[in-house]
């Protein structure tokens, strides 16, 4: 939900908000800007959203891949573009924040 934002000139962040610009209502803060924005990524099982949060909950090393289909079912991808880094380190980011640990025990 958008509503105005009559007297913030900064995101939560510090980023300047943009004259005029409008934000984003999240709990009591107001963010608008690009490191706060949040983005729309492909979360299907074996891309690279989801295998960054994969390796994060499974504690696995920060290594960026994915699979074009299913997880170990189809071709692995090691050489990932600019959109597709940023999905698996978002999953990656994500997951740690949370917290989200596979009990070993």
């Amino acid at each position: 939900m958008r509503e105005p934002v009559p007297f913030a000139t900064r995101c939560v962040c510090g980023t300047p908000l943009a004259k005029g610009a409008t934000a984003i209502r999240d709990g009591r803060e107001w963010r608008d800007c690009t490191a706060c924005r949040p983005r729309d990524y492909d979360t299907r099982h074996g891309g690279p959203h989801d295998r960054g949060s994969a390796d994060s909950y499974f504690m696995k090393p920060f290594k960026p891949h994915f699979f074009l289909g299913a997880t170990n079912n189809s071709i692995l991808m090691l050489d990932l573009t600019p959109d597709e880094l940023e999905a698996y380190e978002a999953g990656w980011t994500e997951n740690e924040a949370s917290g989200n640990r596979k009990d070993w025990g």
